[in-house]
């Protein structure tokens, strides 16, 4: 389904979404903030943020025609020595450009902007030197809220492998993965296979037991995972309570684990991984 658009108070365009996107940005803004706070000293300051699908900075929620911030906008109320912003639409990241230029004009000089592919996008932030390859690596927290099935697992590896990174990703557990099983499995090279990165998943039967393979290869990348067998996710639902997504918190250390659960305590929970 495309995507709709309104213009905001400032006139320039938002992106209208419904209510439930004001769950996963109060869920969002409140790791944000509790990362930031609990690592500025270990980490000296030394924090990093990077957006993979950025959007234009604003919305608009549908059903009450409310003016919202969008994630980029929130991560900057917050103290990142940097920013990273990637939005593959080149009309929608000038329009996010004007947006902090205008809000931000003090942190403008700290925000990084790219329009592609958000896998190429990671080779291309994480080798900038003057940020990652350096002797102190800095402590990365990457949000990734995709409206299909990425960053492909060769980009999650390449993030595992090199980088100090959590990673607060949108996985359409609901939506596209359940949506598209069926017609992948006759595709050579199918969205899901570059998502996964293998083609083993045709041999684990329905949807669950493909989303718990996905996360067995992540955790043989040092990530952690509960004795369920997932990450420490928050599941998103619509206004007829079905389940839409979830947003899993990849860490390799307890401490994500930590801030995800203290987040969470700040919204209310919607239920559980499979329901919906």
């Amino acid at each position: 389904m495309p995507e709709k658009y309104k213009n905001a108070s400032d006139g320039m365009k938002a992106r209208v979404v419904k209510g439930y996107v004001n769950d996963k940005h109060s869920y969002l803004e409140e790791y944000i903030k509790i990362f930031t706070q609990g690592m500025k000293y270990k980490w000296d300051g030394n924090l990093i943020y990077i957006d993979l699908f950025a959007s234009c900075g604003k919305a608009i929620i549908t059903e009450s025609n409310t003016e919202i911030d969008g994630s980029p906008l929130i991560a900057l109320r917050y103290p990142f020595r940097a920013y990273f912003f990637n939005e593959i639409d080149p009309e929608k990241i000038e329009v996010l450009k004007e947006r902090i230029r205008h809000l931000f004009p003090d942190k403008y000089e700290n925000c990084c902007f790219y329009c592609m592919d958000a896998n190429q996008a990671v080779v291309d932030i994480f080798n900038e030197d003057r940020i990652f390859q350096t002797r102190l690596q800095p402590l990365t927290l990457i949000f990734s809220d995709p409206n299909n099935l990425n960053p492909y697992f060769s980009t999650m590896q390449f993030i595992a492998d090199n980088y100090r990174a959590d990673i607060l990703f949108h996985f359409s557990t609901g939506m596209d993965l359940g949506r598209n099983i069926s017609n992948a499995v006759k595709i050579e090279n199918s969205k899901i296979d570059r998502f996964i990165g293998d083609k083993e998943w045709r041999n684990m039967g329905q949807k669950d037991g493909i989303i718990k393979y996905y996360f067995s290869k992540l955790s043989r990348l040092g990530y952690r995972l509960g004795n369920d067998g997932y990450p420490f996710n928050r599941p998103v639902l619509n206004s007829k309570k079905r389940l839409l997504y979830h947003l899993f918190l990849l860490s390799k250390n307890v401490i994500g684990e930590k801030f995800s659960k203290i987040s969470l305590n700040y919204s209310t929970q919607q239920g559980d991984l499979f329901n919906g």
